[in-house]
C-alpha cells in the first residue's frame, strides 16, 4: 500500500483519513468535522454491540478517568486525538471494515495489519485503508498498484483475511491458540479467553480491535510477563 495524498497532522488526522477513504471508495462524502460529530453522537447512543455472540460495552474500554459522557464530549472537540474506542465506533457507525497498517509494539513483528470489524455484512464490502504511526498520526492509504487494478487487489486482500478468520494467530510452539474469544475486559485493552486454560502458560490474547499480545494466564486473569513470572511453563 502507499499514501493517498498527505493526511494533515492537525489533531484530526483519523477523521481526515476516514473522510479521504470514503471519497476513495466513492461512498457518500463526509467532512472530518462531520465525522467527528457523528461518531461521538453515535457512541453516546449505541455504546454496545454484539461480537461472536457476546456483548461488547465500549464504555469498559474508555481509559479517560471520569464520566463516559465527559469522554464523548471531549472526543467531540476539534483536534482531540482519536483513540481505539473511536476507531471501533467509526467502523460500526459506517458499517465498514477498517484495515490499519500499524507500527504498534503490541502487534506481531511479521503482521502489522489490524482488521477493525464494522459488523455483519461488512466482509462483502471493500475496506477502508488507514496507516497508523503508533501514538502519533493516522494516514490515508491506497493499494500500491494502479487505480485500474486497485479494486481487484483489495478483493484479494479481503479473501486472504477471510481465510485467516480475520486474525492470524501466531504459530509459535510456545504459545497456545485461543479460538472464539469472548469480549470480557482485562486491564482495559485485553480480553479473556474461554474457560479451561492452563495456569502458568503463555497465550496470545486479542485486544479491542484485534491487537494481540503475549500474556500469562495466572489461573484467573491474563497478566503481563515480568522477570518474576516469565519462567512460567511455556509448553
Amino acid at each position: 500500500m502507499e499514501f493517498l495524498g498527505r493526511t494533515p497532522g492537525n489533531g484530526n488526522c483519523f477523521f481526515e483519513a476516514i473522510s479521504a477513504q470514503l471519497e476513495r471508495l466513492q461512498l457518500p462524502r463526509r467532512t472530518p468535522e462531520r465525522l467527528r460529530q457523528e461518531v461521538t453522537t453515535y457512541l453516546k447512543i449505541k455504546p454496545t454491540y454484539t461480537a461472536n455472540g457476546e456483548l461488547v460495552n465500549l464504555k469498559d474500554f474508555v481509559e479517560l478517568e471520569g464520566d463516559f459522557m465527559e469522554y464523548c464530549e471531549s472526543m467531540s472537540k476539534n483536534m482531540e486525538w482519536a483513540d481505539h474506542v473511536i476507531v471501533v465506533t467509526m467502523a460500526r457507525m459506517l458499517e465498514q471494515n477498517i484495515i490499519i497498517v500499524t507500527s504498534s509494539p503490541e502487534t506481531d513483528k511479521d503482521d502489522s495489519l489490524v482488521w477493525v470489524d464494522g459488523g455483519e455484512g461488512c466482509n462483502e464490502k471493500l475496506p477502508l485503508l488507514v496507516g497508523h504511526y503508533w501514538e502519533y498520526h493516522y494516514q490515508s492509504l491506497q493499494p500500491k498498484e494502479s487505480l485500474k487494478t486497485s479494486q481487484n487487489r483489495e478483493e484479494e486482500m479481503m479473501i486472504d483475511f477471510k481465510k485467516q478468520n480475520m486474525i492470524d494467530h501466531t504459530n509459535d510452539q510456545n504459545t497456545h491458540q485461543c479460538d472464539d474469544l469472548p469480549t470480557r475486559k482485562i486491564n482495559k485493552k485485553f480480553v479473556r479467553c474461554k474457560d479451561g486454560l492452563t495456569p502458568g502458560c503463555h497465550y496470545m490474547v486479542l485486544g479491542l480491535y484485534g491487537l494481540k499480545k503475549r500474556m500469562i494466564f495466572d489461573g484467573e486473569n491474563f497478566v503481563e510477563p515480568t522477570a518474576d513470572n516469565d519462567g512460567a511453563n511455556k509448553s
